[in-house]
């Protein structure tokens, strides 16, 4: 089990922050794992769905940028084709 303290003590801050009176950008990241960690622990069966489908979806992507990447080939041969007919 997880124990997460959620006040301060009198001689903390619940948000540290510098000199300048700004926060530290340490916190926030500490912050947004912190709730990673609650929402994977609270929907562990949603987590593990998504991690399962999670190759399919790595291979969707790497198809459409094989495609992207044809095109821009593609784009980069008629481009080439463009400027030697208009150097004529």
């Amino acid at each position: 089990m997880v124990v997460v303290p959620l006040a301060a003590s009198e001689n903390q801050s619940a948000r540290p922050s510098t000199s300048s009176g700004r926060i530290d950008s340490r916190y926030w990241v500490r912050v947004a794992a912190a709730g990673t960690a609650l929402v994977i622990l609270d929907q562990r069966e949603a987590v593990r769905r998504w991690w399962s489908n999670l190759p399919g979806y790595l291979e969707e992507v790497q198809s459409v940028l094989g495609r992207v990447q044809g095109a821009v080939d593609e784009l980069a041969v008629q481009g080439e084709r463009l400027r030697n007919v208009l150097e004529r």
